[in-house]
């Protein structure tokens, strides 16, 4: 999956939350579509979860990334890409790094606010949603902590501060621990002729509508 098709999705699915309305549970529909793509998007083509570290190869017009901790093993695909055979041309990928953060940060929005539970009582398929949402959650668990480290390093090393200044405990404190997310299906990201899919269109088209009936 291309980084642009990525944010895109990113943008959808936000523009989605916030077109969500309690009194209508059709609201939901487009933002139960998305959020799996846009998972999906995200998701490593060894392993299968949300990418930790992403590498993507730097000659290749192919687009598919792995964990930065997958890399040398085996791709899911069939017949395998020719493109990215390569992992020495494999490397840290920024903008993949910052739509992972963007994911957390959506679910987390999302549990935290009324729609979860909405979501749970009138979406159908709702347990597949609320899994993503753990998930998404769980990456809080896997950050490293090395800032809170840098800023304890930083602070030890500084003028000591006015007290008006000067932090409290409570800012200095690490998030509380969040449930462990069960492992989502395999996932396969990126272009059409690499076993990948490109556009929001195709997407959207290889999900059946939840607002009608099947035939």
């Amino acid at each position: 999956m291309n980084p642009v098709n990525a944010t895109a999705l990113y943008v959808s699915a936000c523009r989605s939350v916030l077109q969500c309305d309690p009194r209508d549970p059709q609201s939901f529909a487009e933002l139960c579509k998305l959020l799996p793509f846009f998972r999906q998007s995200l998701s490593c083509l060894v392993c299968g979860n949300l990418l930790q570290d992403p590498i993507a190869p730097t000659n290749s017009s192919c687009q598919h990334y792995v964990c930065k901790a997958c890399k040398g093993k085996k791709m899911m695909m069939k017949p395998s890409c020719s493109w990215c055979k390569d992992y020495e041309q494999f490397e840290e990928n920024k903008q993949l790094c910052i739509l992972v953060e963007c994911y957390r940060k959506l679910c987390e929005y999302i549990t935290e606010s009324p729609l979860a539970q909405q979501i749970a009582s009138v979406v159908g398929g709702s347990s597949d949603i609320l899994a993503m949402l753990r998930e998404g959650l769980s990456l809080t668990e896997m950050k490293p902590e090395e800032p809170q480290v840098c800023l304890s390093l930083d602070l030890s090393h500084s003028p000591t501060p006015s007290t008006s200044e000067e932090p409290s405990v409570a800012q200095l404190e690490t998030p509380p621990e969040l449930p462990e997310a069960p492992l989502t299906p395999p996932s396969i990201n990126g272009l059409h002729d690499c076993n990948g899919l490109t556009t929001v269109d195709e997407l959207a088209a290889s999900l059946p509508s939840r607002g009608r009936p099947h035939p």
